[in-house]
């Protein structure tokens, strides 16, 4: 992660580094304490691995307007990165409700406005602010030219998901980056994220980025990158993640209808961003059904279980009700067996207590008897409840040691949902607690609610009273804006990557009658992490890399 010596600005602009998923935001007028002043970022980074460093731009004396980042390839010694591999994004501070979102709980506060750093944009203008009424407006681009809408409407009572037309709502950003303006004394916040290749040669490499105004140089960034010499393995998780999408001809604007443009723009996303396999809701249509999974194959070539959402358990009983749930689900293989599916699984009844979950035995029992598992997301008490019945509990909320070991032991799946819901906006949040803590309470996997899940209007986060939007990413008419907590999501996943890389070096590496001191430290690292967590998670990673070097250089 960034690190390197501070240096002086001139040009009247100060520059400053900050670790992209830190703990504390980036506000207008405020900083985390671990930003530090200076135009140089160093970033270590293994092939293959996309990786984000972000800095902070203020203008000292004067509001400057058009000013633009050019990228500079990043060249090393017989290599060099193209910029096509540098990604800038601006990050953009808008109104959201503060209502509760730190783990299952994403409630509306009545009445809350809460200025947060939350989207990357190519195009900082497609959400303006009004701080002095705290209400956002987005553009939207019409055939007869762009206007602003408000999408910040508290109303009196909830509206269940709108799902709007796309030629009533033409939202988009912008493919180029477009020019940015300083405010005097405020932070802007850029987001940079780099594709490291998978065939670059290690060694270091050295870019840059231009602040400019009119062909003058105001500030110049520079980016020292170490690509290290191995790839990160797989993460020894399943990464999945409720995925409401569902393809139509005519798409909306919402977290439910996608064209066929939306729907891969989505599943490119997420698998970009280290996703196993989403799951999926599409309806039972063979014709509809078959496309998504052709699509699926596509992003996920590899054999993966199909966590479906489209057919229910339910909890019949009846012998009638228990023949018609038989019927959907040998229609349901005799489309998915044509895929690269390794295990279909279903969803039972949704966080069900109680009487209410054990009031599904039988329906799972004849799901299970034909061929599929069952999945669902609950809490702790279900494995004594219904653990016999159950394939894979989506366990809510905090980590429950005695609910993962019951399902380990008796070789069940257990994962990590709503640790917290995707209605919180900070990406430090995602990156440890679906991170490290999911690799050292024992999870199986994680999938957390939801890639989108529009509680009324999707852009808007006022107008449910119960339940703030759930969205990793937004949606556009072309595409998708991804934001700053889906990023930590990723940095997550390759946080386990880099651990299951190191626990990988130690078990390859032949038991002798002295074992080397590297290894030893190795082990030790890991013990750490295991039992005690890590502060900073940063630094962390950099003990990690650490310790992989030195394992290779002792060979």
């Amino acid at each position: 992660m960034p690190s390197s010596n501070a240096m002086t600005v001139i040009n009247g602009i100060d520059v400053y580094v900050v670790d992209p998923v830190g703990k504390q935001p980036v506000l207008a007028t405020t900083l985390p304490k671990s930003a530090i002043k200076k135009t140089k970022i160093n970033v270590r980074a293994a092939k293959g691995e996309i990786e984000p460093l972000s800095f902070v731009l203020k203008s000292v004396f004067k509001d400057i307007e058009d000013v633009e980042l050019v990228k500079r390839e990043l060249a090393g010694s017989a290599h060099t990165l193209d910029v096509s591999n540098i990604d800038i994004r601006i990050v953009k501070r808008w109104y959201q409700n503060p209502g509760e979102a730190s783990s299952l709980g994403a409630t509306y506060k009545a009445g809350g406005r809460r200025l947060v750093p939350e989207l990357l944009l190519k195009d900082e203008e497609l959400v303006r602010v009004d701080h002095k009424n705290k209400r956002n407006y987005l553009r939207l681009d019409f055939p007869s030219g762009s206007r602003f809408v408000s999408i910040s409407e508290e109303l009196p009572e909830n509206r269940s998901r709108i799902i709007a037309r796309l030629e009533d709502f033409p939202v988009r950003d912008s493919k180029k980056l477009q020019p940015i303006t300083l405010t005097k004394g405020e932070y802007k916040q850029i987001w940079v994220t780099l594709k490291v290749p998978d065939e670059i040669k290690e060694g270091v490499y050295q870019g840059a980025i231009d602040v400019i105004k009119r062909g003058r140089v105001l500030a110049t960034i520079i980016i020292n990158l170490e690509v290290l010499p191995f790839k990160l393995l797989k993460p020894n998780k399943i990464y999945s993640i409720y995925y409401r999408g569902r393809l139509a001809k005519e798409g909306s604007i919402s977290s439910e209808l996608k064209n066929m443009m939306q729907y891969h723009a989505e599943q490119k996303n997420m698998a970009e961003h280290g996703i196993d396999i989403p799951t999926l809701y599409q309806g039972r249509g063979e014709r509809e059904l078959s496309t998504v999974l052709q699509i699926r194959d596509r992003y996920w070539p590899d054999s993966k279980p199909l966590y479906y959402l489209g057919l229910g358990t339910g909890n019949g009983r009846s012998t009638s009700a228990l023949k018609s749930l038989e019927r959907d689900v040998q229609h349901l293989l005799a489309t998915t067996r044509r895929f690269n599916i390794s295990d279909v699984y279903i969803y039972g009844i949704d966080e069900a207590k109680g009487d209410l979950l054990v009031s599904q035995i039988q329906a799972w029992d004849t799901v299970r008897r034909n061929g599929v598992k069952v999945f669902t997301a609950g809490y702790r008490g279900t494995y004594d409840k219904v653990g016999e019945h159950l394939d894979l509990l989506n366990l809510g909320g905090y980590p429950q040691k005695g609910e993962i070991e019951k399902f380990r032991i008796n070789g069940k799946k257990i994962f990590s949902y709503g640790y917290p819901q995707t209605a919180n906006e900070n990406p430090y949040i995602f990156r440890k607690n679906y991170g490290l803590e999911l690799w050292r309470n024992g999870y199986h996997g994680a999938m957390p609610y939801a890639y989108q899940d529009s509680m009324g209007f999707i852009w808007n986060d006022f107008d449910n009273r119960s339940y703030r939007d759930h969205a990793f990413t937004y949606p556009t008419v072309d595409g998708v804006i991804d934001t700053v907590a889906w990023e930590g999501f990723r940095e997550a996943i390759d946080d386990v990557r880099y651990i299951a890389t190191l626990e990988d070096y130690i078990v390859s590496n032949p038991v002798e009658e002295r074992i080397p001191e590297s290894l030893l430290r190795a082990k030790k690292l890991l013990e750490r992490l295991k039992y005690h967590g890590a502060k900073d998670l940063s630094k962390m990673r950099g003990e990690i890399i650490n310790s992989i070097l030195e394992i290779m250089d002792s060979k």
